[in-house]
């Protein structure tokens, strides 16, 4: 019998819970033996529960759960403290540990994977990142020792859905928030996904299994939906430009760099067609061209799901990741990117002049009443030195032009 703990019994512990005792004898079959939850460590153990819970010890005492013995634990109470310490607990009892907890695995995924490894054991969070994505086990698996040089997404479901609402329903963004807050999508306090940290979250621990590093903090910025005025929106949709929350990382001369931001993406850019609240991870590289995978990011079924499937790879298979070592991405220096930078109607900064030391191109320019988009072309290289510029300027991804930066400037 594989006997299993399951720390929290809020909606993804009783998804979970609910998953494995809809499928245990599809699971017997699959792993040859029975699954059996054993214990549950809950905060209020009186509390009324929709799920009616069979068999397992159900307590609210850690020191009593901590002391239990189980093959694999399931954490799903979210939170760092005490659930950091929990995990590492277990780790370093050599209990493998499945989680979905993205904050934690963000901000302390590399020193749990250190005391996962150091005691031989599985740290597993397939869950963290895009709910029903199997994106993270594919890249463990199916594409074990295949080289990544980008990895990019839409890693939010909110504010997806926001943009969606906005662009198609023609909606104000704080009406499409409130609707979103209606239908259980946002928060009531939705700083962490408008703003972009929850996508930052999701973008440190995709970076680190496409490429081998636990990105510096500071090596990937964060710019939320705030930042855009519904008039620069509006006058990118001129452009034929749809605008989404991008997350973006590559590896240059053996550090991961990138960003959260909002980008406007050409019709003919793969995350352009994503809706609603789905989420989608763009991975490229020489030998896979461009691979996309959708799903849903959230929720009690997926994200349950994905924790269920990472424990059945953990009991069927032993698979780790291969790096390349030294790894540099070339095109990352030496590509060309466009920008949209827009300037108010009645500003007079002048900020040509301020990037007159930087090579770049005015693609086209367009204008509403109430301000000017500029479509530039600049080399990769200086995307940093344009944070000084003291206007609001978005990526822009898919934009195809028949001239490169060097043909324009050169």
């Amino acid at each position: 019998m594989v006997s299993i703990g399951l720390i929290g019994f809020g909606t993804v512990g009783s998804g979970v819970y609910e998953r494995i005792e809809k499928t245990k004898e599809l699971l017997k079959k699959r792993l040859g033996e029975e699954v059996t939850i054993t214990g549950i460590l809950v905060k209020h153990h009186q509390k009324e529960r929709v799920t009616n819970i069979k068999g397992a010890l159900l307590t609210n005492n850690p020191a009593e759960f901590l002391q239990l013995n189980f093959d694999v634990v399931f954490e799903a109470a979210g939170g760092m403290e005490p659930t950091k310490s929990y995990i590492l607990h277990f780790l370093e009892r050599g209990v493998p540990v499945i989680t979905a907890n993205k904050d934690l695995v963000a901000m302390h995924g590399k020193e749990l994977e250190d005391v996962a490894t150091s005691h031989g054991v599985y740290f597993g969070y397939e869950a963290a990142v895009g709910g029903g994505i199997p994106i993270i086990n594919s890249l463990r698996a199916n594409l074990a020792t295949t080289k990544i040089s980008k990895v990019s997404g839409i890693l939010n479901g909110t504010t997806n859905y926001i943009l969606t609402e906005m662009n198609e329903k023609k909606k104000s963004f704080v009406e499409a928030l409130a609707n979103a807050q209606t239908l259980g999508y946002a928060e009531a306090d939705p700083t962490n996904d408008v703003e972009g940290i929850d996508a930052w979250y999701k973008l440190r621990i995709l970076s680190k299994l496409c490429f081998g590093i636990w990105p510096e903090k500071e090596a990937i910025s964060c710019c939320g939906l705030t930042a855009v005025e519904e008039w620069q929106i509006g006058l990118a949709e001129s452009l034929g430009l749809k605008l989404k929350l991008i997350a973006e990382a590559t590896v240059n001369n053996g550090k991961v760099e990138g960003y959260v931001s909002p980008s406007f993406l050409a019709p003919t850019h793969p995350l352009s067609f994503i809706r609603g609240v789905t989420n989608a991870v763009c991975l490229e590289g020489e030998d896979i061209g461009e691979l996309v995978f959708s799903g849903p990011g959230a929720g009690k079924e997926a994200t349950s799901n994905s924790m269920v499937e990472d424990f059945v790879l953990l009991q069927k298979e032993s698979v780790h990741r291969v790096y390349e070592q030294g790894v540099q991405n070339e095109q990352t220096a030496l590509g060309d990117t466009t920008i949209l930078v827009f300037q108010a109607k009645g500003s007079h900064y002048p900020w040509q002049e301020e990037l007159k030391s930087l090579h770049f191109h005015i693609e086209t320019t367009f204008e509403n009443e109430t301000g000017v988009a500029y479509l530039v072309k600049v080399f990769k290289a200086q995307e940093k030195q344009l944070r000084q510029l003291q206007l609001p300027w978005f990526p822009v991804l898919g934009f195809t032009s028949q001239e490169t930066i060097q043909q324009l400037v050169i």
